[in-house]
């Protein structure tokens, strides 16, 4: 069963599988603090259901944003999102980010975004839903594999922005710049204020100079479970 929810932004809307991967706080936070100054064209890989390009499109004004998965499912549903939002400048195609150079020609996008699976497949419980297993575990493509797709369609000095878990930070790090990726930004994300950060985003410059500077930290949540200002701001006033 399908869900049509309210992004809660100028009546945005996203189709979702009630049982199924649905989007989370990561997404919102990737989407919302890309870097786009300057950006005419821009990709999401593994895009799910659509999340992602939907709101850069419909709320960050990117003209033109693409969508690629391998999941035949969520592509079909992102589609139809995108559809109920009118966006013209949105294009979700299935396929396999492995085989990138299939789809999109070699330094064609000025941004590249990704929300990758976290998990490595021998890391805790596999999901039986595919959907869920797929968002959560690198079932279908690994972290180098992904940063190699975004290396290879990103244009010279184009930004890549990324979400992930803090656990695997100081691997993330090092395969950006073993990827020719280089950090630049990093964003740490606290649930709480007296509680350790659980994501962080990484903006990332192709074949940048090192030079990376920590931002100061995202906290989510006020102590009685309400967003914090800054949050709000983020998710309703942009950057």
């Amino acid at each position: 069963m399908e869900t049509i929810d309210d992004l809660q932004y100028n009546g945005l809307r996203i189709i979702q599988d009630r049982d199924g991967f649905r989007f989370g706080m990561d997404a919102v936070l990737l989407a919302n603090l890309a870097p786009i100054n300057g950006v005419k064209r821009a990709i999401d890989l593994g895009c799910g259901n659509g999340i992602i390009p939907i709101l850069l499109a419909g709320k960050r004004g990117v003209e033109n944003v693409y969508g690629i998965d391998i999941n035949f499912e969520e592509v079909e549903r992102a589609i139809r999102s995108v559809e109920i939002n009118n966006l013209s400048g949105v294009r979700i195609i299935n396929g396999d980010i492995k085989k990138i150079q299939e789809y999109f020609d070699y330094e064609s996008f000025d941004l590249v975004t990704a929300n990758p699976p976290y998990l490595k497949v021998n890391t805790g419980e596999i999901s039986p839903n595919p959907m869920k297993a797929a968002a959560r575990h690198e079932v279908y493509c690994t972290l180098r594999e992904v940063l190699s797709a975004a290396f290879k369609v990103l244009r010279f000095g184009g930004s890549f922005f990324m979400v992930h878990r803090t656990e695997r930070l100081a691997e993330v790090l090092d395969e950006c710049r073993n990827a020719r990726l280089e950090p630049k930004r990093l964003y740490m994300v606290y649930p709480r204020v007296d509680e350790r950060p659980n994501l962080f985003l990484v903006h990332c410059i192709k074949c940048g100079s090192a030079d990376m500077v920590v931002e100061k930290p995202l906290i989510i949540y006020n102590n009685d479970g309400s967003y914090t200002e800054e949050y709000l701001k983020i998710y309703y006033g942009g950057e």
